[in-house]
């Protein structure tokens, strides 16, 4: 056989390169493939944390907007926070925080919840009870009353689940001051400084 056929036989005898190049395609095809499922799962997974944060933090601030209401422009309500605090302002002053600051812990009752909240049951949203702090121990005069320019933060976590440890949490705060001046003291007394924020834990 000549030269020139032994080279045709060798170009006609391409059964073992086709079989190589179409498992090298075929694993090209599978590693793309592979990679476009990962990158929609994160972007799904991406999705559903931003939608479960924004959720955390439109019921954060619906509770905290509920509150408001009801210390600023609701004279019974303020009263109550006013009382309890001048009645009970020796017991609080005794608790501080890491900070210091005198506070109290307390727990909203489920028809003082916005709507929403009440509605996700005890398997979704939930918050814990509020924690009120005060800047300084000189915040109740002799008479019980609150005494003017006394700050109050107000701190609102709401989280999804049974179990505020192990959940994705959402902080947020209030601060509140009281004014004795008519100019400035509103209905209440109680005024919004602002909200802030802690962002998210979890």
């Amino acid at each position: 056989m000549s030269l020139l056929g032994k080279v045709r036989n060798r170009i006609r005898d391409k059964s073992g390169a086709s079989i190589l190049i179409a498992l090298v395609l075929m694993i090209v095809l599978l590693t793309v493939g592979v990679s476009v499922l990962t990158a929609a799962n994160v972007s799904v997974q991406s999705t559903a944390n931003v939608l479960q944060k924004k959720q955390l933090y439109y019921a954060a601030r619906s509770v905290a907007d509920s509150v408001t209401r009801g210390l600023t422009e609701d004279t019974r309500v303020a009263a109550v926070w006013s009382d309890y605090i001048g009645q009970n302002w020796d017991e609080i002053r005794k608790n501080n925080d890491e900070g210091g600051y005198p506070y109290f812990v307390c727990g909203l009752l489920s028809g003082d919840l916005p709507e929403e909240l009440r509605a996700q049951g005890s398997s979704s949203l939930n918050m814990e009870p509020l924690h009120v702090y005060f800047t300084g121990d000189d915040v109740v005069d002799d008479a019980g009353g609150i005494k003017d320019g006394t700050v109050m933060m107000v701190d609102f976590v709401i989280y999804y689940g049974d179990n505020a440890d192990e959940q994705m949490q959402y902080h947020l705060n209030a601060s509140y001051r009281y004014n004795q001046d008519e100019a400035k003291a509103g209905k209440t007394g109680w005024n919004l400084e602002g909200y802030g924020q802690n962002a998210y834990d979890g």
